[in-house]
């Protein structure tokens, strides 16, 4: 058996990761890495219902502040900063508006480019907003 991380997590930790992208941003700090950029892609394939339990885990379980209460504690203790969940969900986080996700699209063509295998699907920066807003409900 390999051990790994719940997916439900996995998805609320990425969006907590992206949205303090947003932040920074934000804040005027434009610069996204490659490695932060593939966040986008993980977040559009774990919210992809035929391959992912992840969103239908969101859904079900009752541990959902627990599993952000973790993320956070990590999120701390490794980048010495709370994630913030917006009021509205994380559909709702800036970095999901035009004029903050355009500064991550050339780091995120950049990362397909280099670590998605050429017949694995490759989403637009695009198609990744539009997966999260589709699923605002239970983000």
């Amino acid at each position: 058996m390999v051990p790994m991380l719940h997916p439900a997590r996995t998805l609320v930790e990425k969006l907590c990761i992206v949205s303090s992208i947003g932040r920074r941003i934000e804040d005027g700090n434009v610069m996204v890495r490659s490695r932060e950029a593939r966040h986008f892609y993980d977040i559009w394939c774990l919210l992809d219902e035929e391959r992912s339990p992840a969103l239908e885990q969101l859904r079900t379980i009752d541990h959902v502040p627990e599993i952000f209460g973790d993320c956070a504690q990590i999120t701390e203790r490794f980048y010495g900063s709370l994630p913030k969940r917006p009021s509205q969900g994380f559909a709702a986080s800036s970095i999901f508006t035009a004029s903050v996700f355009e500064a991550v699209r050339k780091s995120y063509d950049k990362m397909c480019a280099q670590l998605i295998f050429p017949e694995a699907p490759r989403p637009s920066l695009d198609d990744v907003v539009e997966r999260v807003r589709a699923n605002a409900r239970d983000l």
